[in-house]
Parts: structure tokens; C-alpha cells; sequence
């Protein structure tokens, strides 16, 4: 009888257990380095910030990481992040699970 108890209690928790997820403390750059899918080539010399994301968006911390010259090709993300840019790719800018990069809109 304790025997079917204790597996029954076993198997509920393992199933509450299962349930519920697991919040990360960050989102990863991974998440946002993704949604830049487009293909672009930049028409005039424009600033780039690497980020590293915070709990939410508006926690993100900026850092300068320089220019990106007029007639680089780049991955850029469709929609605006609320933090003021878009999301930027290529062989120089690489997307990490710590950071991901910027242009701010001017």
C-alpha cells in the first residue's frame, strides 16, 4: 500500500515537475540574432552597437562597436526593436548567446 502511495506522489511531482518551465535570466543573442533574415546592402556610413541582453529588453546594455561603411552587405531583422534599432548580422558582427549587434534608427 505505501509502495503505490509514494509512486503515485513520484509520478505527480514528476509530472508537476515537467510542467512548468524554467525561466533563463537572459534572453540569448541567439533569440534576437535570428530574426535578422534580409538581405541589405547600406548606403551610407552608419554606427553599430554590440549588445548584451539583459532580464527583458529594455535591460540590454549598449556598447559602442564602431561604423559600418557605406556598401557593406548585411542580414538585418523586419521590425524594430523597442530599444531604438534594428537587429544586424555578417561575418564581422556575429550573433553569440552573450551579445548580438545594433544600428540604431537616426
Amino acid at each position: 500500500m505505501k509502495i503505490k502511495q509514494s509512486i503515485v506522489v513520484l509520478l505527480s511531482l514528476f509530472i508537476m515537475f515537467l510542467t512548468f518551465s524554467i525561466n533563463a535570466n537572459a534572453i540569448s543573442g541567439y533569440e534576437y540574432g535570428s530574426s535578422a533574415k534580409n538581405n541589405v546592402k547600406t548606403t551610407k556610413r552608419v554606427k553599430v552597437y554590440k549588445i548584451i541582453p539583459g532580464k527583458y529588453e529594455a535591460a540590454n546594455k549598449f556598447k559602442y562597436a564602431g561604423y559600418i561603411k557605406k556598401g557593406t552587405h548585411l542580414k538585418v531583422s523586419m521590425y524594430f526593436m523597442s530599444t531604438g534599432g534594428y537587429v544586424v548580422k555578417n561575418r564581422h558582427y556575429k550573433v553569440t548567446h552573450k551579445s548580438f549587434y545594433l544600428v540604431p534608427k537616426n
